[in-house]
């Protein structure tokens, strides 16, 4: 069935050209008359109502004259712009150009109006001609048919504009004609070949079939092939179980095997590749002799000559490639220009764009491989390895950096040359260009890092810090120090050596701040403790009083608490400081008590010297 447009004036109409009638006996002709379906519009607007129809034949599309007779259809019904009649010219139907004129109006009104241009009447409603039968009218007897056509029971065949008398199957070898133009070519190999010079050269093939001019022209021995397009796999010659669908599908496939092309010039220059898929306009063009390549998408792998085992779907994915292998490229121009590289999975709209690390990408990468997924993801990177981008615009403008991994929308996005980061979560890492060895999770980084790592941003994740595998842990050997964090969330710890520190000093009596501070017990406010659980400390409004350096403040500045590392050193000043007096302390009583040992064994000399002179006196 064939559709026409025509547009004229006001009117447009589109027809539909039906088959012959086909409801007679099959010992009858089936006749001149057949059905048209068309669609009137007006003003375009589907019609509806009664129109008036003159219908005509003419030998040319302009200016000829007229076959047969003119006929007219009166108020002929149209509804929703849908209309059919039945059209008789007689036999005049030859086998020659013929166009046909439609005139219309509307039911009885004003004169009518001639659709231009002139329709061509293709071979339907023409009818086909046997071999041996031309301008014969009524009923063809087999005894008229060639050789190769046998009768049966089970069909009738339409021969010109005539019927065969009785029903009929046509025996392999059989060849079938419409005017001069080859219809129809059987053999006796389940070879079905339509069209001029279509499996023209098969000998020993079996199981082909080639529809349109030339195609499988030059098959040979080749089987279980399809091709439908002019000149689909026309050099093929002994190639098996390959399919083209599309005008110069395989177009120079010779020996190459179990190939499926579908498209205009999809695996055009493929010669002995086997196993490939191409389907879309010039898919795997380049084609030669790479095989178990799949390729889906307007010039997708369009250049592959003989890369092997490459997956691209999507307008030009790996477009460029040429000899690079075991390649999977997802999404328009995905991997696009790169040439030679291997082993690299890209998925997105131009993820890897510019990829073409070439032969050397194993060498200089830890893993060998790029991974990229998501639009725009490791768009510009050029010779850089074994990165992987998860996300949108991830590792976005990188041209040569090694070893970064980032998962997230625009993750290491303005990173160019930097290696060996990993960014996780929106924008992480997005403020760093040539930094390394950086870690980002959920921080945009700042811009000059390296070796930092950054977990969090400032004011989004304020409330609390959960981190597992801490409570509970003890260091052997007591090695480890306190973790300190300043208002910026920045984490450290305090430094004792002398190596680190200038302007040293004694804290002298700095420490007796201390005499005025107030140790308290309290409670925390239930938003902080909800159990209220007692505590011991002090008040850092106190303390600031006392001594502003002893407290921390937040990034607004507003006292927050107690440098309680410093009170414990201070407190340990003055306990030195106590110490020292009560050593002072116990040096003088040590030397008093020395002097009262003196005065006691003078008082016992004396007390003895007393005795002496009494008992000389005693004696006179």
């Amino acid at each position: 069935m064939k559709n026409i447009k025509i547009r004229s004036h006001r009117w447009f109409i589109a027809l539909a050209f039906c088959t012959l009638h086909s409801a007679l006996s099959t010992a009858e002709a089936q006749g001149t008359a057949f059905t048209y379906q068309g669609r009137l519009n007006t003003n375009a607007v589907p019609a509806n109502g009664l129109y008036d129809f003159e219908f005509s034949l003419s030998n040319a599309p302009s200016g000829g004259s007229q076959i047969g007779s003119r006929i007219t259809q009166t108020a002929l019904g149209v509804t929703n712009g849908l209309f059919t009649t039945t059209l008789n010219f007689g036999a005049v139907f030859t086998g020659n150009d013929t166009w046909l004129a439609i005139s219309v109006r509307s039911n009885s009104v004003g004169s009518y109006t001639l659709m231009t241009p002139l329709q061509e009447l293709t071979p339907t409603p023409y009818a086909m001609f046997a071999d041996t039968a031309s301008n014969v009218s009524g009923t063809i007897l087999p005894a008229q048919l060639p050789a190769s056509v046998v009768t049966n029971n089970e069909t009738n065949v339409t021969l010109g504009n005539v019927t065969v008398g009785g029903s009929l199957t046509l025996a392999e070898p059989a060849t079938m004609y419409a005017g001069s133009r080859l219809l129809l070519r059987a053999d006796g190999s389940s070879n079905f070949f339509s069209g001029p010079s279509a499996g023209a050269a098969t000998t020993s093939g079996s199981y082909n079939t080639g529809i349109s001019d030339y195609a499988l022209s030059s098959n040979l021995s080749g089987s279980f092939n399809t091709a439908i397009g002019f000149e689909a796999m026309i050099a093929n010659t002994n190639g098996n179980y390959d399919t083209a669908i599309g005008c110069n599908a395989l177009l120079e496939n010779t020996t190459g095997n179990g190939n499926t092309a579908t498209g205009f010039e999809a695996l055009v220059y493929n010669t002995i590749g086997d196993f490939n898929t191409a389907s879309g306009y010039a898919a795997m063009t380049a084609n030669t002799t790479g095989g178990g390549n799949t390729a889906t998408g307007v010039e997708a792998l369009y250049a592959n000559a003989n890369g092997n085992n490459n997956a691209a779907y999507g307008l030009q994915a790996l477009f460029q490639n040429g000899a690079g292998n075991n390649n999977v490229a997802v999404g328009c121009t995905a991997l696009r220009d790169t040439t030679n590289d291997n082993n690299l999975v890209a998925v997105g709209f131009s993820a890897l764009y510019q990829d073409n690390a070439g032969s050397n990408k194993f060498t200089v990468s830890s893993n060998g491989e790029n991974t990229a997924i998501g639009y725009l993801a490791l768009y510009l990177d050029t010779t850089g390895a074994g990165n992987t981008g998860l996300g949108y615009q991830a590792i976005y403008v990188n041209t040569n950096g090694n070893g970064n991994t980032a998962l997230g929308d625009s993750a290491l996005g303005a990173l160019t040359s930097g290696s060996n980061n990993v960014a996780v979560g929106y924008q992480a890492g997005l403020n760093i260009t040539t930094g390394n060895n950086n870690i980002y999770i959920g921080n945009a980084g700042v811009s000059g890092d390296n070796g930092v790592i950054r977990i969090g941003t400032t004011n989004l994740q304020a409330n609390d810090t959960l981190i597992a595998g801490i409570w509970g842990v003890t260091l052997p050997g007591g090695q480890g120090v306190p973790v300190y964090v300043d208002a910026g969330g920045h984490l450290g710890t305090a430094t004792s050596s002398g190596r680190f520190k200038q302007d040293i000093q004694s804290m002298a009596n700095t420490s007796e701040a201390l005499y005025s501070l107030r140790p308290v017990t309290f409670k925390y406010k239930p938003g902080i403790d909800p159990k209220g659980a007692p505590q011991f400390g002090l008040i850092a409004e106190e303390v600031d009083q006392v001594d502003p350096d002893l407290v921390v403040r937040d990034d607004k500045h507003q006292i927050y608490t107690v440098r309680y590392e410093a009170v414990n050193a201070m407190l340990l000043n003055e306990f030195l400081k106590q110490h020292r007096k009560v050593q002072e302390q116990s040096t003088e009583i040590e030397t008093l008590k020395g002097k009262a040992d003196k005065v006691d064994s003078l008082e016992k000399q004396l007390n003895e010297l007393k005795q002496m002179v009494q008992s000389l006196a005693a004696r006179k």
